[in-house]
């Protein structure tokens, strides 16, 4: 165990507690306790219930009624992180709170990206990326895929790169597939990107060859204006209504329960429309044993191989039919496809990426030293 002192800053939109918590929280509260950098302290705006309470530092608005902009949310924590004094400040998905601290602070900072920074509206432009690049002493992908995606168009990094892959929990047993039940189960937002309405659109016809199979979908509907239900919601809730009881939905569950679901489902599916930065559901999915159908694009061509999944595509509702009746027509095909994906899925345990996470840190005190 060292002594150093490390802080993680959450985005001000993430939760970090088990009723409230996005893939990001997860990833850094599976990693704190496991790793030798124990001294971790994490900053968000969570209310709570938190994960760590006594790690955990409540960012506040100034008024209530108010959302934090990245800036007056980085502005907001530079007193409590003086009074801290870390050795290193990893932040998590935002440019714009890494160059703030970065300039403010005299502490290595690194951005640490769980998403395409190049695809956002502030650093499309390879000069913005420079920009942070030129600020940070690092910069940690969750896939290779991540980082080519920032560096290119020219972009040179100042200080270290490292790819850290997401870690999941890798139970020693599961379920034999004689014992799940006959179940589908997609966990991910309801978003177009997801791939989650091409399936929606592909499960009629399996349920009409198949009627005594059912599926589970868990995860919330992505929309903003205060809540209020837009297209997208109504869109989902009219699939989920001509299905009736065929499909139940979870607006959220403790990752207990999502684990639970996974380890009694009989298939997994992750049709990912965009590039997945890394692809953790499906990792998650292959680690509790499921057999998965899945499209393979960004981080995913780094997780996913043809003896691991079956490989669909993701835009035809067919084509993700065709993999998951091609799943449901074999048990044996089932149970190959669940001990292959379980094989791989250990490369991606917790210990594994807590070890390369280490790594990457001592490498950064090392190179600025």
């Amino acid at each position: 165990m060292t002594s150093r002192v490390i802080v993680s800053v959450l985005t001000p939109r993430q939760g970090y507690g088990p009723r409230s918590h996005g893939a990001i929280a997860l990833d850094i509260h599976e990693c704190h306790g496991r790793s030798k950098y124990g001294n971790h302290w994490v900053f968000g705006t969570e209310p709570g219930p938190w994960f760590e309470p006594e790690w955990f530092v409540q960012i506040k608005k100034r008024w209530p009624w108010q959302n934090h902009t990245e800036g007056q949310y980085a502005a907001r924590m530079i007193p409590r992180l003086r009074s801290i004094n870390p050795d290193l400040i990893e932040v998590h998905n935002s440019g714009t709170v890494a160059e703030f601290l970065a300039e403010k602070l005299d502490v290595p900072v690194v951005l640490f990206l769980h998403n395409d920074l190049a695809a956002t509206s502030g650093y499309a432009h390879p000069r913005d990326r420079q920009r942070v690049a030129d600020k940070v002493a690092g910069l940690f992908f969750v896939s290779d895929y991540l980082r080519g995606r920032f560096l290119e168009n020219g972009v040179q990094a100042r200080g270290l790169v490292r790819v850290v892959y997401n870690g999941v929990h890798w139970p020693e047993t599961v379920p034999p597939e004689e014992g799940r039940k006959k179940q589908i189960v997609y966990v991910g937002r309801i978003h177009e990107e997801k791939g989650v309405f091409n399936l929606m659109d592909a499960l009629p016809d399996v349920f009409a060859r198949h009627p005594d199979w059912t599926a589970t979908v868990i995860g919330p509907p992505s929309y903003r204006n205060m809540g209020r239900k837009n297209k997208r919601v109504r869109r989902f809730q009219g699939l989920l209504q001509r299905m009736q009881q065929r499909v139940r939905h979870f607006n959220f569950l403790p990752q207990e329960q999502v684990s639970i679901i996974l380890q009694t489902s009989s298939v997994a599916v992750t049709p990912a429309v965009w590039c997945e930065p890394f692809g953790r559901t499906s990792v998650e999915a292959m680690a509790n044993g499921v057999p998965l159908v899945s499209s393979r694009r960004g981080g995913l061509q780094e997780v996913l191989s043809d003896d691991c999944a079956i490989i669909i595509d993701p835009e035809s509702p067919d084509s993700i039919r065709d993999g998951i009746e091609r799943l449901i027509a074999s048990s044996s095909l089932r149970r190959e496809y669940g001990d292959s994906g379980r094989r791989r899925a250990r490369d991606f345990s917790i210990e594994n990426s807590v070890k390369s996470l280490d790594a990457a840190r001592d490498d950064l005190f090392a190179s600025i030293l």
